[in-house]
């Protein structure tokens, strides 16, 4: 996916799933802190299978900082949860439409 983001984006290279509890939780924090723009996906075939937690703090966390987020999801529940609708700067159906918009 990397090749197709335009060439003026920066990439951060997210810090998940390293270390214990505490530090999986503060790099997820910070990982929203020091973007300019959260890019949640949250496609239908992982929402039946579990909730994304760790998605849903980015997206709120992200809006509670003045982020823009951009919500990619093929989900129609995650398209017309008033929540979801509340903090989304922009909704996307796929990735490939998302990155067009940058």
């Amino acid at each position: 996916m990397c090749d197709r983001v335009p060439e003026h984006i920066e990439i951060i290279q997210p810090k998940y799933h390293l270390g214990n509890d505490k530090d999986i939780f503060v790099n997820t924090k910070s990982n929203v802190e020091e973007c300019d723009i959260v890019f949640a996906y949250l496609p239908k075939c992982i929402n039946e299978r579990r909730a994304s937690y760790g998605t849903i703090f980015e997206i709120s966390y992200g809006f509670a900082l003045g982020k823009k987020v951009f919500i990619i999801s093929d989900d129609e529940y995650v398209q017309s949860h008033p929540v979801m609708k509340g903090a989304t700067t922009e909704y996307y159906q796929c990735i490939d439409s998302a990155l067009l918009a940058l």
